[in-house]
Order: structure tokens, then sequence, then C-alpha cells
């Protein structure tokens, strides 16, 4: 069956890339990334005049769209007065990012569970979740990929992570995607609306209160990344 294409009452902003810097967003980046990526910090980027478009339309600085366009400045000079015959120690400080994520079994919280977090470029963390199903660890803000293993004896869950990869809810990758993690299964994250696609977004919108219709009303998408919580 051929896909469906996204109707004209759908297309919102930032549906496609965004920005005009010299920098073009690839699968995985984030502000966060490319700041520890440059030796730089995350308001350099995100609060550069040249990416005032971007800032406005993706809000996010971690949700950004392959083909977006954003700015990088170089690193700025600084001049430090010290006597010549002490020795000076300067730290370049590397910036860490925040994960959270909630793990639910049909809707359920895991919660109570003891967890491990690998990360790319980090050392295992060990915990319990919190009783909502949260799992919350500082981790390196290079960091693209990991896997999240919950529980202990003959239940045990094991999710692979993709770090940075979560795409704006005004794209339909991004739809896709929250759909798919929030256990509604929309079949290939393609960007392809289709007849799969939209029987997500009816179940979806049946079990938040929304009218059942298959579209991606403003707020269907504003449900989505509520419920998702980004």
């Amino acid at each position: 069956m051929s896909s469906i294409a996204i109707l004209p009452e759908e297309k919102t902003p930032g549906s496609g890339p965004v920005g005009g810097g010299d920098h073009t967003v690839k699968e995985g980046e984030c502000v966060s990334f490319l700041a520890a990526k440059n030796n730089l910090q995350h308001d350099d980027i995100w609060n550069h005049p040249a990416n005032a478009q971007l800032h406005s339309v993706r809000v996010n600085p971690n949700v950004l769209f392959p083909g977006d366009r954003i700015t990088i400045r170089g690193i700025e000079q600084k001049v430090q007065d010290g006597d010549v015959d002490q020795q000076h120690v300067f730290e370049l400080s590397s910036e860490t990012v925040f994960l959270r994520m909630k793990v639910l079994e049909r809707d359920k919280p895991l919660g109570g569970k003891p967890f491990t977090l690998d990360i790319e470029g980090a050392a295992p963390i060990q915990g319990t979740t919190k009783g909502d199903g949260t799992v919350e660890a500082e981790i390196p803000a290079t960091a693209s990929t990991g896997s999240l293993t919950v529980g202990d004896g003959a239940e045990i869950f094991q999710l692979q992570l993709k770090l940075g990869g979560l795409h704006p809810v005004a794209t339909a990758t991004g739809v896709q995607q929250r759909l798919q993690n929030l256990g509604f299964d929309c079949g290939p994250i393609d960007g392809k609306v289709g007849p799969r696609t939209r029987g997500a977004i009816r179940l979806f919108q049946g079990s938040v209160g929304l009218t059942i219709d298959g579209k991606l009303t403003p707020e269907t998408r504003n449900k989505l990344k509520e419920q998702h919580g980004c």
C-alpha cells in the first residue's frame, strides 16, 4: 500500500531543516554534543545571535533535525596575567548532560528495580529506578550510544539507546519516534505517514482523550511531546 503524504493542515513550522549556519547537523548531533566536540560551552552555540532562528523554531537545543544549519563560533583567546617564575594550572571544563528516561512495561512503571546503564565513553552506572520507573544519570555530552538493563532474576529488560537522535516533534520522523517509544507501533521510522503510522496515531489519540482521527493536529503533536517528556 502506498504511503500517505502529510496533509496540508498537518504542516507545521520546523517540519524540515531550519537555520542558516555554517555547520549542517548530522544524525545524532545536538547542541551539547557539538559544544563538547568543539571545546565550547552549550550557551556559546545556542545563544549565538546567528542561531536565533534555529533557537526560536527548535526551542530544545538537544532535539535538532538532520539538515538543520547551525553556527559554531571558534574558541576565543583569553589573556591571563601571571608571574613568569611560577607554575600555573589551567583547566578546560568538559560538559556533561543529564539523561532522564522512564521505563514502562505495558504502561506499568518498572519502579524500584536495579538498573545498569552502560554509556559509550563512561564507566557503567548502577542504581535503582524511582517509583515511576525513572532512570537519571549524568553522562558525557559526546556519547551517542549505550544500553540500559533493568530488573533482576528472570525479569530482565535490556534497551539499546541511541543518544541525541530524537528528532523534533514537528517532523514526521519525530512523531514516529515518540509513538514507538511510547509503545504505539508505527512501523519503520521512515518519515512516511502511511496507514500503519495513522493507526498508531489513532491508538495514541484514544489513549489520551483526543479526537480519534489519525491526523497530526497541533493538539496531537503537543500531547505526544508532553507524554514523551520532550
